[in-house]
């Protein structure tokens, strides 16, 4: 968990400059995050990203068919949807990579397609927002539209049995009659309107998007369809003497408990379906389970330093005390 704590610590203040210089990595994956060769000595791990073939500069970019950003299973819904999109993308890949590197396998199938993409983000994190879904230009390639019904509509009352009264019918052709008024009310401003006002009259009409079924083939990897589950199920760090495990004590216990449940809420926010309530790196890095990093870092050098110190002592000394206190002191393993 401390590996994964300093990789979300240094990939955050990377993220921050890049959003600082107003550049959008956009393709953002394991593949394009190193790690430095000598982080065993130095008992801290440094993470740098590469590849910026794909990246943009600006703070809002809009997509086209033309450009394609993101590896698919790290892609973000709105790259899906063909929203514009900002630098919540990138949020959206680090969040991906960090549930990867807890959970051992991707949060989202590499043999999937873009359908199973949207599928799974919907299961794991709920529903995109319907604004979103309005404005998507590749809506229609997941989603089936249609008008939004709430109970009885003048068409369905108009068809019913023979038991309905009528006085019920007389009020529904009423409804009926207003409806048609308000739709060519509502297509006539629509006309009349600037471009950049239609998208508010189309909002008055309501519509309700539902999954498309497609006839794929099942896909040979084991899908994660519990965020929460799977982090539960991870298996404890055990502290070793000798090679020989020890039994965790019940404060260590408590405390990875509580690292999990900070872990699961660090997640749930970088991987938000709506990019505006989307964390930003400045507002993750103030997360508890980032912000114990340092501490924790702080002291791993620590008692690396005093390791080297006791080493150099016994060395330069050939002391029997220096030796004994080097085999007998804790490093915290």
């Amino acid at each position: 968990m401390d590996f994964i704590e300093a990789a979300a610590e240094q990939l955050l203040a990377a993220l921050q400059h890049l959003r600082t210089a107003s550049v959008i990595h956009g393709d953002l994956k394991p593949e394009n995050v190193l790690l430095t060769s000598f982080w065993r000595y130095t008992q801290q791990p440094r993470f740098k990203i590469i590849d910026f073939g794909a990246a943009q500069i600006g703070n809002l970019v809009a997509e086209t068919e033309d450009v394609i950003i993101q590896t698919l299973p790290y892609r973000a819904p709105e790259v899906l949807l063909g929203l514009a999109y900002t630098h919540a993308v990138d949020m959206w890949s680090f969040g991906c990579i960090c549930a990867e590197l807890v959970l051992g396998k991707p949060l989202f199938p590499h043999s999937g397609s873009e359908h199973d993409i949207v599928r799974n983000t919907l299961e794991l994190l709920g529903p995109i927002p319907e604004h979103m879904l309005h404005a998507g230009r590749n809506t229609g390639r997941y989603f089936h539209r249609s008008k939004s019904t709430a109970g009885l509509s003048a068409d369905s009352m108009l068809h019913a049995p023979a038991a309905v009264s009528w006085a019920e019918l007389f009020l529904a052709c009423r409804r009926r009659r207003k409806e048609a008024v308000r739709s060519r009310l509502v297509k006539l401003l629509r006309g009349l309107l600037p471009t950049w006002r239609r998208e508010e009259a189309a909002d008055a009409e309501k519509y309700d998007y539902r999954l498309k079924r497609l006839c794929a083939p099942e896909l040979n990897e084991e899908r994660i369809t519990s965020l929460e589950n799977a982090i539960s199920l991870l298996r404890y760090q055990m502290s070793y003497t000798f090679y020989i495990p020890r039994r965790l004590k019940p404060e260590v216990l408590e405390s990875q408990c509580v690292s999990r449940g900070q872990l699961l809420d660090f997640l749930l926010r970088c991987l938000r379906t709506n990019p505006d309530e989307r964390w930003n790196p400045l507002d993750a890095e103030r997360h508890p389970f980032v912000r114990r990093t340092t501490t924790h870092s702080s002291t791993r050098m620590q008692r690396s330093c005093s390791v080297v110190f006791l080493q150099c002592a016994a060395a330069a000394s050939g002391s029997r005390q220096a030796l004994r206190r080097l085999r007998t002191w804790d490093g915290g393993t």
